[in-house]
């Protein structure tokens, strides 16, 4: 009989429980179970297949730490975000819930999230302070493009990128690592590089 934990991870491809259970003479991290929702195919098989391999590695003695080490940040085109991290891939995912078991961060609730209404009041109490939070917050490099009209630009780069991020993903690209991703016909597509989902 083992005992083990199971945690729920946010994904690109959906909800992915990990379970893994411990050896009861060390308390070490004996096996480990992923089942990724109901998606079936190809990637429900490759996750079994992952997890069945982090098994075998488990009990043949390779040191958990290094395995979470190897699988976290291993990217694929879906990202998603759990517990305030960016989850890159269902390995990435595997590889953080581990992590959280060894380290004894499984019960780390969701930090604190703003909206960009809250931000823009921020920024908004901020000026009217007599800019000493102006003063503080790092300034960002800005361009100015003289041929468009005032603001337009800006404008449309923020409804862009709002869209994106109403829509729970996230704008950064996985090519570039750019927070410049919007919608184009239907599907992300990366300001910076041109990098696009389809």
């Amino acid at each position: 009989m083992l005992h083990g934990v199971t945690q729920r991870i946010d994904t690109g491809y959906g909800k992915l429980y990990v379970n893994i259970n411990e050896d009861p003479s060390t308390g070490e991290p004996f096996e480990l179970f992923a089942n990724i929702g109901n998606s079936g195919g190809f990637t429900a098989s490759f996750t079994e297949a992952l997890a069945k391999t982090i098994s075998t590695s488990l009990r043949s003695g390779v040191d958990p730490d290094e395995i979470a080490s190897e699988l976290q940040g291993i990217r694929s085109p879906k990202v998603a975000w759990d517990k305030g991290e960016q989850i890159q891939s269902i390995p990435d995912a595997i590889g953080t819930a581990m992590r959280r078991y060894l380290d004894g961060e499984i019960d780390k609730g969701i930090p604190q999230q703003q909206t960009i209404d809250e931000l823009d009041d921020e920024a908004a109490d901020a000026s009217t302070d007599g800019g000493a939070a102006a003063a503080e917050a790092p300034s960002e490099p800005t361009s100015v493009d003289v041929d468009a009209e005032p603001g337009a630009d800006d404008a449309a780069k923020e409804d862009a990128t709002g869209d994106l991020i109403a829509s729970g993903e996230s704008p950064e690209c996985p090519e570039c690592g750019s927070m410049s991703l919007y919608y184009s016909e239907g599907c992300k597509t990366c300001e910076s590089c041109g990098w696009s989902e389809c």
